[in-house]
Formats: C-alpha cells, sequence, structure tokens
C-alpha cells in the first residue's frame, strides 16, 4: 500500500494548514524572499499548482495587494478554488525582522488573500504563523 502524503490531505484547519506549509517547505532555507500562494478547493484539497511570486521587496507595496486580490478573484470565478494561502519565506533565521511584520499586516489589512487562512511566514528550520501578537511589534 502506497502510504499517503500530508499533502495529498485536506486541509481543515490552521494546524492542518502549518504541516501541509512545513512539508512542502522543509528545514533548509530560501535563497530569496518570496510569497507563495496555495490553493484549495472548497474540501480543503489542495491544487496541484503552488505559485511563488519570486524577489519581492522587503516592505511591501500597496499595488501589489489590488494585483494579487485581482488574481485569486478571477481563479475563484474560473475555476474550483475555494481558497488560498499565503506564505512568506525569506533566507536568515527565525528571528521575526520589522519587515517580516510589515508583510504580516499587509497580507491581513490590506489584500483579501487572509481572508480563510492565516498568513505563514518560512525561514531556516521553521515554519510559524503570523500570529495577532506578532503583527503589533514595530508598528509604524
Amino acid at each position: 500500500m502506497t502510504p499517503i502524503s500530508p499533502l495529498d490531505l485536506a486541509v481543515q484547519s490552521d494546524a492542518d494548514l502549518l504541516e501541509h506549509w512545513q512539508c512542502l517547505m522543509g528545514p533548509d532555507g530560501f535563497g530569496r524572499r518570496s510569497l507563495w500562494l496555495g490553493f484549495f478547493d472548497a474540501d480543503g484539497i489542495p491544487a496541484p499548482t503552488l505559485v511563488p511570486i519570486d524577489d519581492i521587496p522587503d516592505q511591501p507595496e500597496p499595488a501589489l495587494g489590488a494585483s494579487l486580490d485581482h488574481i485569486v478573484a478571477e481563479l475563484r470565478a474560473t475555476t474550483d478554488i475555494d481558497s488560498v494561502a499565503v506564505l512568506l519565506t525569506r533566507p536568515g533565521d527565525a528571528v521575526m525582522t520589522s519587515g517580516d511584520r510589515a508583510w504580516g499586516r499587509f497580507l491581513r489589512d490590506d489584500t483579501d488573500l487572509t481572508r480563510r487562512w492565516p498568513a505563514h511566514l518560512a525561514t531556516t528550520g521553521i515554519v510559524r504563523v503570523f500570529a495577532p501578537d506578532d503583527l503589533l511589534a514595530d508598528r509604524r
């Protein structure tokens, strides 16, 4: 019998999503800052496509939020995609930076990407959720 990968399982909870991202990203770290978009149907089944947006700036740009929302709205209208999950990855250690927090707030407040799922951050050796307390620090 072929073992079932966690990537083949439905994502039904925040804990499932964290495990999903951990399985996809692994522990080795990243060479550049990227946003990853994962798509799920109404039953939480992941789409076979994962979309990376590479080399994003250290600080979010407002126009990017509108563009991402437009793309996701079009996908929802033309496919069976029900929800999207977003992951910020960057090189370096696990200490959350002010740039990470700015991206977390931007994704939460200025896009529809976190309507269903919380945004996550992945660095070398760790994937974690942007918790509400994380986003309070360094507010400018």
